[in-house]
């Protein structure tokens, strides 16, 4: 079946708010985005289940997304995207009861994709976990290329002695890591985290993974430093006091500060960002950047990214309008302001991503029966 990617308008907005592209992917759900520079050059990705059922990737180039169909008949859910420093892409999500994961790979080397660029196939699991796995598995690829994953597990319908989230990682040959418990397992504070992102910020012979958390109204952040190899697992609580439904936190290899961004599920619905150091891991507080009387919808969650200078944080209101603030640090607790805003319909499940050095903002968002990009001018 043939992708197809149409292109809406080029729009000229009011003076507050920038010129955007407009592009829409009928048939498509399950999207997100993901945006670094390297060597000055962008790399600009979407990932996302098409009408067909197959997990897709789009690259942006010349001012388009460029689609292709990865996995045939591999319908994903909860994907998450990623691209390391060398410019390896990772796409990770659940399908058929399994997390599996998809890695770019030059031409000829894979065993998936167009033209066998892509490496397909399962997150190896211990043995023992063979009940239902839930949540979002997030990874990022170090420089040997070995791909780190980190992901929730639960045993439905049984005690939850293995409940927790767990750390796996695979070298490019295949050798898959012995599994790894971050919290858990057992029924504690920690068994019902659900992981939000994961990054690795150090070089090899072992390298520093940073990841966060979410899950019965707390926000975790968490490193390892001697990854594969043995790993101790630093875990801090987010300084949060009410309940977090979502979050989403940024790599700091893009500025000097960690940012995450929570939503409130009950109302009235907040969202917030939170900032630390990610050196001295000093707190240095939270800041509400939008607030409503009413509840935000289940599906809620907000991201938030990075540039040179600033930052960017997306969300749906409670009535499904897709907002997009920005501030310029050094503090990113106040200052926000509007960047973006589409109200044309009612969406769902914003992603945001930075071109680091312009600043230019790249934006996904779901609405019903597909998923629909802005890319500002």
């Amino acid at each position: 079946m043939r992708l197809t990617l149409a292109v809406l308008a080029l729009v000229s907005t009011p003076a507050l708010f920038a010129a955007y592209d407009y592009q829409t992917i009928s048939g498509a759900s399950e999207g997100v985005i993901v945006s670094r520079e390297i060597n000055y050059v962008e790399h600009t990705y979407i990932a996302y289940r098409d009408a067909s059922g197959s997990l897709a990737v789009a690259r942006f180039m010349n001012g388009f997304f460029v689609p292709s169909v990865v996995w045939t008949n591999m319908p994903p859910s909860n994907t998450s995207i990623n691209v390391s420093k060398t410019g390896t892409v990772l796409v990770s999500f659940w399908s058929g009861f399994k997390y599996r994961y998809a890695m770019s790979v030059a031409p000829g080397v894979g065993n998936c994709g167009p033209a066998n660029d892509w490496r397909c196939g399962d997150v190896l699991l211990p043995p023992e976990m063979t009940a239902t796995a839930q949540g979002t598995i997030h990874g990022d690829v170090d420089s040997t290329s070995r791909a780190h994953f980190v992901y929730a597990f639960r045993q439905l319908g049984r005690t939850p002695t293995l409940n927790g989230v767990y750390y796996r990682s695979r070298t490019f040959s295949g050798l898959w890591s012995d599994s790894n418990s971050i919290y858990g397992p057992g029924p504690t504070s920690f068994s019902n985290q659900l992981p939000t992102a994961v990054y690795v910020s150090s070089t090899v012979p072992t390298v520093t993974l940073h990841f966060s958390s979410y899950g019965g109204g707390k926000t975790y952040a968490g490193r390892s430093d001697n990854l594969p190899f043995t790993p101790f697992w630093i875990v801090d609580d987010v300084q949060t006091t009410n309940t977090a439904f979502g979050s989403a936190e940024h790599a700091p290899y893009r500025s000097i500060q960690e940012l995450y961004c929570e939503v409130t599920q009950s109302a009235p619905a907040i969202v917030r960002v939170t900032q630390r150091s990610p050196y001295t891991y000093y707190w240095f507080g939270t800041g509400t950047v939008y607030s409503d009387s009413q509840a935000v919808p289940p599906t809620a969650r907000c991201s938030i990214s990075q540039h040179s200078y600033g930052a960017a944080i997306g969300f749906t209101t409670t009535q499904g309008v897709v907002r997009v603030l920005d501030t310029q640090g050094p503090s990113f607790l106040s200052g926000w302001y509007p960047k973006f805003e589409d109200a044309s319909s009612t969406f769902s499940k914003v992603s945001v991503g930075y071109n680091f050095h312009s600043g230019d903002i790249r934006i996904l968002y779901h609405g019903p029966g597909f998923i629909k990009l802005a890319i500002e001018q």
